[in-house]
């Protein structure tokens, strides 16, 4: 048992295999005064994050190829799921219009932007349709931020 630098209190810290934490190993804070740090200070560390990007982006591009390589696999299986979802959540009454207009919307996409399920395919709570009034395009950054939520504004 160590004591949470922060609160103090005695608690099991997680072992890691670096020492670069402290001499036995273990961290400095329990998991509750890390999130509860991580959430004081999100902009900041946001911040940081892209900073370390921007002066480090050949090798973070060559890490994430490295990555890419080591884990093909999982990268074809993700794919694979993606497709076989939007199929399952395609209406088989769609006509071939609807199909046309699907087909546009991908094909028109502006650069930088991406095709975005208004209402998302696997959501927390609702599942929508792989249908044209469901899709709009999205800038990059918008859409990977909304992620796989609903979002009250565009409802």
């Amino acid at each position: 048992m160590k004591h949470c630098g922060k609160c103090k209190e005695s608690k099991c810290l997680t072992l890691f295999s670096a020492d670069k934490y402290r001499k036995d190993g273990k961290q400095a804070y329990c998991k509750e005064c890390k999130k509860a740090n991580r959430e004081e200070n999100k902009e900041a560390i946001a911040a940081q994050k892209a900073q370390y990007y921007q002066e480090n982006k050949d090798a973070v591009a060559a890490r994430m190829a490295q990555y890419y390589q080591e884990n093909k696999e999982a990268f074809a299986a993700h794919a694979a799921k993606r497709r076989a979802i939007k199929l399952q959540r395609t209406p088989h009454w769609l006509t071939e219009a609807h199909y046309s207009e699907i087909k546009e919307i991908y094909t028109s996409c502006p650069e930088g932007h991406h095709v975005d399920h208004i209402v998302p395919l696997q959501g927390e709570n609702v599942s929508g349709l792989h249908v044209p009034w469901n899709l709009q395009h999205l800038t990059a950054e918008e859409n990977l931020i909304k992620g796989n939520k609903l979002v009250k504004e565009y409802l």
